[in-house]
């Protein structure tokens, strides 16, 4: 993985992003439960996060953030949200690198 990043640390900033955006409340739990029930795993990866260099990585950022895209949209966040999300994450960039 170019970057090795846990899975708690790519919650913190989406819960930075989230603060930012014109989203009910009920939106942003709704998006947050959904990350924790699918893409918080458990894992036996060794490689530690470079944030926080105490979690191991279970997800590239591809994969994360690609998932929670698509979670944005089920939830029918508003399109300026969407666009925001792609803009400040930019997680294509990793599969158009071929680094996925």
């Amino acid at each position: 993985m170019s970057d090795p990043i846990c899975s708690k640390c790519y919650m913190v900033e989406l819960g930075i992003w989230l603060n930012d955006q014109n989203v009910s409340l009920d939106k942003r739990a709704k998006l947050m439960r959904k990350i924790r029930k699918n893409l918080m795993l458990d894992n036996f990866s060794k490689q530690r996060c470079i944030i926080c260099e105490w979690n191991t990585v279970s997800l590239c950022t591809y994969c994360f953030f690609f998932n929670v895209m698509y979670y944005v949209k089920e939830l029918n966040f508003p399109e300026q949200s969407v666009e925001s999300f792609i803009e400040h994450f930019n997680y294509e960039i990793y599969n158009i690198k071929g680094l996925h």
